[in-house]
């Protein structure tokens, strides 16, 4: 009896919030949004083809003159590295597996950070609900991998149920901040959750604080083909002074910067795209920014902003340009890479962008400083 009475009041509460029809405009963001002009001339840029020795695959993280990639072909581990100035592959890391310092599954890396010239990183295992304070520069040194610390650390309850942990930033030596995933709260798959941030401690894993972005709690699909939690679906990235959080979404042709001391959250939308009212329509399957990264100055979004198909008969389509934003939302630069682009990294340390074809095996390197940003 309880828990039908449990059940009732949460449908009441969903209900509730998707029949606010307010979710139809720009009053669903929790911040100010404003319009960015999109003028600026597109430039061509020149790359350089690196050479790794060996195969190389997945989601790329750079640090100085490692490259780590997140590599799901792999059967063993989750990571192989590699040394970008000579091409040395240097082995593969995180097993996969069922050992005590084993995961079932693990994200790629999402930030790496240095501490008393030491390479770092935060893995949360989600499945064995540990996180994993990986040394990568003990790994590398020793060729297997070392973890500092592993930590229990158990999902908490978001609105009585548990929370899908997605992106994961550490701030500080006890502090992280951690996305809480959109999800599907419904059996007919209408209605989904919003996305939002919790900063949380590390040791003792405590909230701290929320970092609301938008005002409503669910969302309903009405027309869409596409299930609501992927309306607000992005590709997030933090500034390495880990200030600041920047998300590039998918489905709208928007990033939004959050204020991590103050916690203000501000949209910069480019001119005659979409607004919020689209997933209240017959929207088409278009795409806008398929990763982020940044380093201290600026913001560099892979833009595709083109109508897809998801038919697995039809070749997907990869992006080629970049947007470079600051840090204040102001669009700098528009790049043409010259070739289609399925993943890409920053090196902040070196001012360096690498991007990987999405049709050949190679990848490519930009020296930034070429562009005269800084």
């Amino acid at each position: 009896m309880i828990r039908l009475i449990c059940l009732s009041a949460l449908v009441t509460i969903i209900m509730t919030g998707c029949n606010d029809h307010s979710n139809s405009n720009d009053s669903i963001f929790n911040g100010k949004i404003s319009w960015v002009d999109d003028t600026c001339k597109v430039e061509k840029v020149t790359l350089k083809e690196i050479d790794l020795d060996g195969a190389f695959y997945g989601i790329p993280t750079v640090c100085d003159s490692i490259m780590i990639f997140w590599n799901y072909k792999l059967t063993k581990s989750f990571f192989n590295i590699f040394n970008l100035n000579t091409g040395e592959y240097i082995g593969d890391f995180c097993n996969k597996g069922g050992g005590p310092e084993d995961a079932y599954s693990l994200p790629y890396v999402y930030q790496v950070y240095k501490g008393n010239g030491t390479i770092t990183t935060l893995l949360y295992a989600s499945n064995e609900q540990k996180l994993f304070i990986w040394n990568i520069s003990k790994s590398i040194e020793q060729r297997t991998t070392v973890f500092d610390t592993v930590i229990p650390y158990e999902r908490s309850l978001s609105h009585d149920r548990i929370a899908n942990y997605l992106y994961m930033f550490r701030l500080d030596k006890d502090t992280l901040a951690v996305n809480i995933n959109s999800e599907l709260l419904s059996i007919a798959g209408d209605i989904a959750s919003t996305p939002y941030y919790w900063k949380r401690t590390i040791y003792s894993n405590q909230q701290v604080r929320e970092y609301k972005i938008y005002n409503n709690d669910v969302i309903r699909k009405e027309k869409s083909h596409i299930t609501p939690d992927f309306f607000y679906l992005s590709r997030d990235c933090i500034k390495p002074d880990r200030t600041k959080i920047v998300q590039g979404m998918h489905r709208l042709c928007q990033i939004n910067i959050i204020d991590l001391a103050s916690g203000q959250v501000t949209g910069c939308r480019i001119k005659n795209t979409p607004d919020f009212s689209i997933f209240n329509k017959d929207m088409k399957n278009i795409k806008y920014y398929t990763r982020t990264q940044a380093d201290d100055n600026y913001i560099y979004a892979m833009y595709l902003g083109e109508e897809t198909d998801n038919h697995p008969s039809v070749k997907p389509k990869c992006p080629h340009l970049v947007y470079i934003f600051d840090w204040d939302g102001n669009l700098i630069k528009k790049l043409d890479l010259g070739h289609p682009v399925i993943e890409f990294a920053i090196d902040g340390n070196n001012n360096l962008l690498y991007s990987m074809d999405a049709e050949e095996d190679k990848l490519y390197c930009l020296d930034l400083n070429q562009l005269n940003l800084k």
